[in-house]
């Protein structure tokens, strides 16, 4: 049995801007000579700690978790780190939002586990 390798990445962030924030961590990821078993990104990873989450937030499913499922398959590695998630729940006569600062943890094989911080 191997010991377990983590790697951490913590950098600067580009302000609410998850597009830019994903290219900066692929690269980051992709250069990485031996990435550990475990890649943790930093909290918060696609915006920083924007107040402002209706910016930022995404459905669970949108771009940055299908980032990180495509990005973990690839490098066959355990990629977690949180952001910004929204969701909708809907009544007779309105939706409301809610945004949750989540932590994904994606296997591999896009298995993936979450964690809402509290």
């Amino acid at each position: 049995m191997q010991p377990l390798r983590i790697t951490l990445i913590q950098t600067d962030l580009h302000w609410e801007n998850p597009d830019a924030n994903r290219k900066m961590l692929e690269q980051k990821i992709r250069n990485l000579s031996q990435p550990g078993h475990v890649v943790l990104l930093p909290e918060m990873f696609t915006s920083g700690f924007s107040m402002r989450p209706e910016l930022v937030a995404e459905e669970i499913d949108g771009p940055t978790f299908q980032w990180m499922k495509e990005l973990a398959a690839e490098k066959r590695i355990v990629l977690c780190g949180s952001m910004a998630v929204k969701e909708s729940s809907e009544t007779d006569s309105s939706i409301t939002l809610r945004y949750f600062n989540r932590l994904i943890w994606m296997l591999p094989n896009g298995h993936y586990g979450t964690y809402d911080k509290r």
